[in-house]
């Protein structure tokens, strides 16, 4: 069964590999090295994608066709990107959050379907 175009398990698995490392002015950074189980813009509900909410989602339009998170703020996670440690801490807590708003309304859109299913017949 799909949820909103995208399969419950791909939605389960919101994974983001990031290595670890000092650059050459000491900081601490992420290399972003791969990235999956985002769900694409057109396959989220639009519930979720309301304006002044929390949301990412899942794109290729960065430069070169770059893979990569939006994140409704405007920041980005870009797979091949690195990021300061801070950035990236704070846009995991981000991506967090959004992903439990987004549980929270498939769960709704879940239960509804339940309930609102079958056929009904009216007669005049």
């Amino acid at each position: 069964m799909k949820m909103n175009g995208v399969k419950p398990e791909a939605m389960k698995k919101m994974k983001i590999d990031a290595r670890r490392y000092v650059n050459r002015h000491g900081e601490e950074m992420y290399h972003i090295a791969n990235i999956e189980g985002f769900a694409r813009r057109d396959q989220l509900p639009d519930e979720y994608l309301r304006e002044g909410e929390q949301f990412v989602f899942l794109t290729d339009s960065f430069p070169g066709k770059r893979v990569g998170i939006f994140l409704s703020r405007g920041k980005c996670i870009v797979l091949g990107s690195n990021m300061t440690r801070a950035d990236f801490e704070r846009s995991l807590a981000f991506v967090m959050a959004a992903g439990e708003r987004l549980h929270k309304i498939n769960s709704t859109i879940s239960a509804k379907r339940k309930q609102w299913k079958g056929t009904k017949t009216f007669e005049f």
